[in-house]
């Protein structure tokens, strides 16, 4: 298209003929982050011609695009904040106009593509306003102002709160799944929670992802599951398998980071993405990856904590997680590769009490002097005792402990059982 009419006349048709595929498409070949170098008829066009240009060539729902054309000329400007503004507005009018009274589902792909543009916008807003400094006002200007930094100082936060609307209202639909010639709003749920999810994450709000989980997965007549698109699916599955290892339910995370990764088809990124939070996880479950998959997706950091994971090496899994220590604490699984470490101490009993003392006794003193030359200098007979303990009562080893006698009696049949997800509950 090589002039604003032809843009708006396309836009128009395709609203009044309710086809939400192909305005979402004419919209998204201007309003695209990745369009903001591409020089076109938006860089010269005025702002001032924008409602002028919209009421001549639109039918209905002027106001709506004049706020979209004027966030395409403030994105090629690289105005994010007046970008946002824009989009955030219209998409407002949007849910208000024509989401919230769509029973057939033509709103739908409009939906997804405006929810997606808020929340880039927004990320790409704030950034901006950081990299200028509107961000860092003395506190005395934020005394004075402190509405407008209010503001400004959580876009996320404002777009996360439009996009909630929308999961109400789709909620709130109580059309039939199954009725005739109508489309239940049900159907975007999945869609709207992952673009929530993403927000949530980057403002450190995840006790709010909860919400959004029961809905999806325990609410009443929900779409089935398997019946959502599987982007959607796999998107969804990565973020509530996260939401699952934060909260310690290992078995729950493992099968839903599992799910994303082996549906996860066409993007190296996008696995080893997943791959960093399943990894750790799957440690926990008693599951250790392949070499060979680590180097495929270059994940140096975690090679010699698994070769030390595999090996009971503690000082070599001590040395590799304080070498990517920042790496790990920036991905959020510093914490959950510490949980890891006992499964490399029971490696290490293992390996003490079945290859090297070949015994089914072991004194605790026997094993600190291994801990000891393995470099753990700040450690006594006590904290070893605590040590078996632990992995006794999360079914690691099987056996008892003897205290007054200082030893650690194993059970004659199957003292290392293959490790299972009873972690979740204890």
């Amino acid at each position: 298209m090589s002039n604003p009419q032809e843009l708006l006349y396309g836009l128009n048709f395709a609203l009044e003929s309710k086809n939400g595929a192909e305005a979402a498409a004419l919209l998204e070949r201007h309003m695209h982050p990745s369009t903001r170098n591409k020089r076109n008829f938006l860089f010269t066009l005025n702002t001032k011609m924008i409602p002028q240009l919209c009421s001549q060539n639109m039918s209905n729902h002027g106001e709506m695009a004049i706020k979209w054309i004027t966030a395409m000329v403030e994105l090629k400007k690289n105005n994010m904040e007046q970008a946002y503004e824009n989009i955030s507005k219209s998409f407002k009018m949007f849910l208000d106009e024509l989401f919230r009274y769509d029973t057939g589902g033509w709103t739908f792909p409009l939906a997804k593509l405006l929810m997606r543009m808020v929340r880039e916008y927004a990320i790409l807003a704030e950034n901006q306003m950081k990299q200028s400094g509107k961000q860092n006002k003395n506190r005395q200007q934020e005394q004075q102002d402190d509405s407008n930094e209010e503001e400004t100082s959580s876009l996320l936060e404002n777009a996360a709160g439009m996009i909630m609307k929308c999961f109400q209202i789709a909620t709130a639909d109580r059309t039939s799944l199954q009725q005739k010639g109508n489309v239940s709003k049900r159907w975007l749920l999945m869609d709207i929670a992952n673009n929530l999810f993403v927000i949530y994450f980057r403002i450190n709000k995840l006790r709010l992802c909860n919400n959004l989980i029961k809905t999806i997965d325990e609410a009443p007549n929900m779409p089935p599951f398997e019946q959502y698109n599987m982007s959607a699916k796999v998107t969804y599955q990565y973020y509530s398998g996260r939401i699952a290892l934060f909260d310690s339910n290992f078995s729950t995370a493992r099968e839903k980071l599992l799910y994303a990764y082996n549906n996860c088809l066409f993007s190296d990124n996008n696995r080893k993405l997943i791959l960093n939070y399943l990894i750790p996880v799957q440690w926990i479950c008693g599951k250790s990856p392949s070499f060979d998959l680590l180097e495929k997706y270059q994940l140096t950091e975690f090679i010699d904590l698994n070769q030390a994971y595999r090996t009971g090496d503690l000082r070599l899994f001590q040395n590799a997680l304080d070498e990517y220590q920042d790496y790990f604490i920036r991905k959020g699984i510093f914490l959950i590769i510490e949980r890891a470490k006992t499964i490399v101490y029971r490696n290490l009993f293992r390996l003490i009490c079945v290859k090297i003392r070949k015994s089914f006794k072991i004194k605790f003193v026997d094993i600190l002097v291994c801990l000891r030359y393995l470099g753990v200098e700040d450690i006594d007979i006590a904290e070893v005792e605590c040590i078996l303990s632990s992995l006794l009562y999360h079914g690691y080893i099987k056996g008892y402990l003897s205290h007054s006698h200082g030893v650690m009696v194993l059970s004659k049949q199957n003292a290392f059982p293959v490790i299972t997800t009873q972690y979740d509950s204890k």
